[in-house]
């Protein structure tokens, strides 16, 4: 019982703190980084994805 609540507590602080570490280090990153072109296959992939769920 107190494993399973520390393992989620744990998984949250980690989630939370890797979604940090990504919003904080966004702006740094250069502008090529962001747009690879798996970068970019993987976004229209994704909007396309999207659109189809949408109808």
């Amino acid at each position: 019982m107190i494993g399973t609540l520390i393992r989620a507590l744990l998984a949250v602080f980690l989630t939370s703190a890797l979604a940090g570490a990504v919003i904080v280090g966004l702006p740094w990153l250069p502008r090529q980084a962001i747009d690879t072109a798996p970068a970019s296959a993987g976004l229209d992939a994704a909007g396309r994805a999207l659109h189809w769920y949408k109808g």
